[in-house]
């Protein structure tokens, strides 16, 4: 169920990005004219459709991560702890990144500095986007630690 859902946002994200491209396209190109705020719309649905690749790509134990070690190391107890290991740090570094972000977007909902995406739009609205994605990170790459140390500890790790 959830799976879906990340599967519809991603595709509403990316059809509606290339939707308004387009149409960007054909009003420069044909009328001499455009849309004033597609650009910067366009930009913050490239940093929605980032982060919440980030989320489904932790989900699914494909997001990037420095880990020469697992590569390297044979199967047992050794890769176990760097398994471990590398899902705890990321963890950690999610939730930091978790922190920061909500402290950005907080000061910008409670004190607005940067107007509007598109009329109607405020700012705080996209920045919204980087706390929950690095939570629901921090939140996945638990669940990975947890997963780790209970294969660990039942001699699969």
């Amino acid at each position: 169920m959830i799976r879906r859902v990340e599967d519809g946002v991603l595709t509403v994200l990316l059809l509606g990005m290339a939707l308004l491209t387009f149409l960007q396209i054909i009003l420069r190109n044909l009328f001499a004219t455009g849309l004033v705020w597609a650009d910067p719309l366009l930009r913050h649905l490239l940093l929605w459709l980032t982060l919440a690749g980030a989320v489904v790509a932790t989900g699914e134990e494909r997001h990037i991560c420095v880990d020469a070690l697992r590569r390297i190391l044979p199967e047992g107890r050794g890769k176990g702890l760097v398994e471990i290991s590398v899902n705890a740090f990321t963890a950690l570094v999610a939730a930091l990144l978790t922190y920061a972000t909500f402290r950005v977007f907080h000061l910008e909902f409670e004190n607005p500095q940067g107007g509007y995406i598109v009329p109607g739009l405020p700012l705080w609205f996209s920045i919204l986007i980087m706390p929950l994605s690095f939570g629901l990170i921090t939140l996945r790459s638990i669940r990975l630690t947890l997963i780790s140390i209970l294969d660990l500890w039942r001699g699969r790790g």
